[in-house]
């Protein structure tokens, strides 16, 4: 059975209330979104990797303290401008990211 409440793209991305310390701990290395299911997805097992560099880009915990510290829901929206983070929004992006740094 599939819990969709209990699901890390669900917490990292439509989530917008506290949560809870058990499924924080689970939630770590995702600061947005998991790709869990597309791993274990037996359609995917026939897809070609994309090409796109911004897909394999990876933040370290010192640039995510660096895109957290000062930030503005203005420096939000022009940093992910065109990108699926920006559904999360600045407030709950900045809440998750805090979560996995603590972790």
């Amino acid at each position: 059975t599939i819990d969709s409440n209990r699901c890390i793209s669900y917490l990292t991305i439509e989530h917008k209330k506290k949560i809870s310390d058990e499924l924080k701990s689970k939630i770590k290395p995702w600061l947005f979104g998991c790709d869990e299911c597309q791993d274990v997805c037996p359609w995917n097992s026939k897809a070609v990797e994309t090409g796109e560099e911004r897909f394999h880009n990876c933040y370290s915990a010192e640039e995510i303290k660096a895109l957290i510290n000062d930030y503005s829901q203005t420096k939000f929206d022009e940093c992910f401008a065109g990108t699926p983070i920006k559904r999360a929004g600045a407030e709950h992006f900045k809440y998750v990211a805090n979560i996995i740094l603590k972790q």
